[in-house]
């Protein structure tokens, strides 16, 4: 049972709150309560020690920072006022910390439409896709790793014969869509498996705003490989700027950046061209 008691505005409550639970969506549900009921001021500050003790890699706080991202990519649009209203707060205080993980620019590449060539005459409908994404016939599950429904990649990455091997596979895929790679960390597990991540953030089709959540996550290896990447949203290498310093215990002053709208999905179902079949 998650703990409930003692002061909600005190940092170390917030953090026995969360970590006091193993399951991942018990976490997310304490980092949604903190987001809703604690004000706005106090949670920026909150997020902001988060964010420093990850950077410097103190396991606690990097599963705290895991329910963090958990609770930003589920996009409730309850939480878009909060969110914003945290980000103006962060923005006056200096957490600069907060402030970019927090920013939602949108992906460097984008991808209009994902169409896959059939190989067969009947298409294989949704529920069929499903049913197999679900299953154990190993040359199904390899042939639906390409499937651009994100409904069918959150079967996959529940299915226990899916692989590491098969979910960087999926990590990587270009081009692809920020809906499909979410999929992948919505998964306790692969959101925990930093090869995973690592993959995510270097896809240049990725959320951008999920890859700046991202990087305090990694290892200052992995952050200097984002750095000087040259196929990534030039707000990454800036982000790397910052995050490298802050391990220093360094708070570099933020870019004039813009604060750019909040919107509840920057690809909704409705947007896509789903369900159309995949290349099996």
């Amino acid at each position: 049972m998650p703990d409930t008691f003692g002061d909600q505005y005190d940092f170390s409550t917030f953090i026995r709150r969360v970590h006091s639970t193993r399951e991942p969506s018990i976490k997310r549900a304490q980092v949604a309560r903190h987001f809703r009921t604690v004000n706005a001021e106090v949670v920026a500050e909150h997020l902001q020690i988060v964010l420093g003790a990850t950077s410097r890699g103190q396991t606690t706080a990097l599963e705290v920072m895991f329910a963090i991202i958990d609770h930003l990519s589920a996009e409730d649009p309850a939480d878009i006022a909060i969110i914003d209203h945290i980000d103006l707060v962060a923005r006056k205080k200096g957490y600069w910390s907060v402030v970019w993980i927090l920013l939602m620019p949108l992906p460097h590449k984008t991808a209009e439409s994902l169409r896959t060539a059939q190989r067969h005459k009947r298409v294989l409908t949704l529920g069929e896709r499903r049913a197999f994404a679900a299953g154990w016939k190993p040359h199904m599950l390899e042939r639906l790793l390409r499937d651009n429904d994100p409904r069918v990649v959150a079967r996959l990455c529940k299915n226990p014969k899916i692989t590491q091997e098969h979910v960087i596979s999926m990590a990587t895929r270009r081009p692809t869509m920020p809906v499909l790679l979410g999929e992948l960390l919505k998964h306790p597990k692969w959101l925990r498996t930093i090869s995973v991540r690592e993959a995510v953030a270097h896809n240049p089709f990725a959320s951008t705003a999920v890859s700046l959540q991202l990087i305090p996550t990694f290892t200052i290896d992995i952050i200097h490989r984002l750095k000087y990447s040259t196929d990534l949203h030039p707000f990454i290498s800036l982000a790397c700027d910052h995050f490298i310093a802050l391990r220093d215990g360094k708070i570099l002053p933020l870019p004039n950046l813009p604060k750019f709208e909040r919107k509840q999905k920057l690809f909704s179902l409705k947007q896509m061209e789903i369900g159309k079949g995949c290349d099996l």
